[in-house]
């Protein structure tokens, strides 16, 4: 430190905040920090007065606040502009938060899904009985799927549906095969794609939307497309042997999609649920 000059070099300023030089540099480039003196050779000399700005500077940086909203809090800045800057940068963070929660919880449910069916990947046929909850899906309705490319572009515009309105698909989605066309030749009539809403959108989607009665379902196991119908002519037949009835719309819920698929397996690995009532 030059003590006789009252001033610090760029490296001596760099040194006291643990930043770099090149950082000193930027904030010089950018007018939010400039030395006090810089010599036609481009040494930079920094007064100690400014040790205190830097400091400052240095601070906010670390709470991640934006150089540019630094740099226009540190113009004019007075007790009453400071207050109110912090006062607006902890309700940024507020906000952040919340943003994370929910994130979190997308997350979460996303992880528990997988580690619930982890033990299936090799698919086991096997009918189960299993309890739902109720829940509530967007659904829009194929045209004609019978490959994967219609069945893509349905699940995305319901998935434009629910990021549209601030949310994340994460938890649940496949395709909703209907009740009334259980019975018929085409059994893929009138189906579509759903995903599952949260429940903090329950009152805030009402277009486009499905519920999903809560009560006690037959499911199975499969590995193959929904518009391959076998599995669930299959797990049908099979009810019908049980003294099981559908009582509802079917979900084909997809677990496993394409992101999966290995050199063996080339299918969705999904899970019928079949609401049933007992004859």
């Amino acid at each position: 430190m030059t003590n006789e000059k009252a001033v610090l070099s760029i490296s001596e300023m760099a040194k006291l905040h643990k930043i770099s030089r090149q950082t000193l540099i930027h904030y010089d480039k950018i007018g939010l920090f400039k030395p006090e003196i810089t010599h036609q050779n481009g040494y930079r000399y920094y007064s100690l007065n400014q040790i205190p700005v830097l400091r400052e500077i240095t601070f906010l940086r670390c709470s991640n606040i934006p150089l540019e909203d630094i740099k226009q809090h540190l113009e004019n800045r007075t007790p009453e502009s400071t207050m109110a800057f912090y006062a607006g940068q902890i309700e940024q963070l507020d906000h952040q938060l919340e943003r994370l929660k929910r994130q979190k919880q997308y997350l979460k449910s996303r992880q528990i899904t997988y580690k619930q069916y982890y033990e299936y990947q090799v698919c086991k046929e096997q009918p189960e009985l299993q309890y739902f909850p109720n829940r509530k899906l967007v659904f829009i309705p194929y045209n004609n799927v019978n490959s994967p490319g219609p069945l893509h572009d349905t699940l995305m515009r319901a998935w434009r549906l629910i990021t549209d309105a601030g949310f994340q698909p994460a938890y649940g989605f496949g395709t909703i095969i209907r009740h009334k066309s259980l019975s018929q030749e085409n059994i893929m009539e009138g189906s579509g794609s759903y995903i599952v809403l949260p429940e903090c959108a329950d009152d805030l989607m009402t277009a486009n939307t499905l519920l999903l009665p809560a009560g006690d379902y037959i499911t199975m196991y499969k590995y193959g497309m929904p518009y391959n119908p076998k599995p669930l002519e299959r797990l049908l037949e099979w009810m019908s042997g049980h003294d099981y009835s559908p009582c509802g719309d079917v979900a084909d819920a997809c677990i496993f999609d394409a992101s999966f698929y290995t050199d063996e397996i080339r299918e969705d690995f999904c899970q019928l649920q079949v609401p049933i009532r007992y004859n």
